[in-house]
């Protein structure tokens, strides 16, 4: 970018927002990363009694992203009630 001039810069701006715009539609219909491990939020963990959770495969589909994005409204408690609900208990 450095070496780009000002209208050089604002195209790429722009192609930069479309292709955001695009990851985030991106969504999964399984809980976690590719390896299955969930690691939540610092917001979701500031909440939790408990940072150990042992979560059973998912094939939940939550509509959107769990964090506050540009003015949304911060889910974090939503999201902790729901990793709860899905906790195994170890016996």
């Amino acid at each position: 970018m450095a070496d780009l001039s000002e209208e050089g810069k604002a195209i790429v701006q722009e192609e930069l927002k479309g292709y955001l715009a695009t990851l985030r539609t991106l969504k999964s219909s399984r809980l976690g990363g590719p390896s299955g491990i969930v690691v939540p939020p610092y917001s979701v963990m500031q909440r939790a009694q408990s940072n150990n959770w042992t979560l059973s495969p998912s094939e939940q589909r939550e509509p959107g992203p769990l964090s506050a994005v540009e003015g949304e409204v911060d889910d974090s408690g939503k999201l902790l009630e729901f990793l709860n609900s899905q906790n195994i208990q170890s016996k």
